[in-house]
């Protein structure tokens, strides 16, 4: 969280997702969101339960 209690964004890539899944996922359950990115480009999300997909998303439901 930042300083003033509102959740972070964080952005960090494939290869150090695999090095810290421990923390990714504490990040998101604190309230945060953790983009993962592959060669600089974001490929992936990882948001806490309860937050809604965009539409048209993989694995959303109509």
């Amino acid at each position: 969280m930042s300083a003033r209690g509102t959740p972070r964004r964080t952005e960090i890539t494939a290869r150090e997702l695999g090095r810290r899944p421990s923390w990714v996922l504490a990040a998101v359950a604190a309230g945060g969101s953790v983009t993962v990115t592959g060669n600089g480009v974001a490929v992936a999300r990882v948001v806490p339960t309860g937050a809604e997909a965009p539409p048209g998303a993989a694995g959303s439901r109509p």
